[in-house]
């Protein structure tokens, strides 16, 4: 137990952030008196499209490479569903308009955590191009799963910040198969973190 929690405290003060070569700045910040942060560069920003108006994101400081084979080691991966797409002078942008869904799994050892809420993202692409950049605002997270031995350091948190990711359907299609598998191996029931 103590072993997860100094590798779940070397993973905050590391620092996860997001993006890598497609660029981008995503962080977590606790909402606690004295808040934990999960911020710095990730490895893999890339995305999915089934129209115009909806994308499925994967961010994550694992490489590309390992998630889709399967190779969960410790770090994080972020999942955000953009449910519709907000149009220009019609769409209120405040503080309480949601557009996305976010989970965010924590990856610890054996142990797992997952974090799941809701936000406002911003696009400044268009659904379907080869790359999609955007910005994420006022995700409220909370842990909602979490298998023995999992620390939960973060607590409600924010997520918030700007990316760019990359068009690869059949990376995102084969990461569901392999972090569903892998979740669900880890909480001991069936989980879906990321749809197909």
């Amino acid at each position: 137990m103590r072993a997860l929690s100094v590798a779940l405290c070397l993973l905050l003060m590391a620092g996860c952030g997001l993006m890598g070569h497609s660029g981008g700045n995503i962080e977590v910040v606790g909402l606690g008196d004295e808040p934990a942060r999960l911020a710095g560069d990730l490895k893999t920003a890339i995305y999915r499209s089934r129209d115009a108006n909806t994308a499925t994101f994967v961010f994550s400081d694992l490489t590309l490479d390992d998630l889709k084979n399967g190779r969960f080691a410790d770090g994080r991966v972020i999942c955000v569903d953009m449910a519709w797409r907000p149009k220009a002078g019609s769409t209120p942008v405040d503080r309480t308009a949601t557009n996305c869904t976010v989970r965010q799994v924590i990856l610890t050892g054996n142990a797992t955590g997952v974090y799941d809420g809701a936000g406002f993202l911003a696009p400044a692409d268009k659904a379907g191009s080869n790359s999609f950049g955007g910005s994420i605002s006022g995700a409220v997270l909370r842990l909602i799963e979490s298998s023995s031995g999992f620390d939960d350091l973060l607590g409600p948190a924010e997520l918030s910040g700007s990316f760019t990711a990359r068009r690869d359907d059949a990376a995102v299609d084969q990461i569901a198969v392999r972090l569903n598998t892998e979740v669900t191996r880890r909480l001991g029931h069936r989980f879906y973190v990321l749809g197909f």
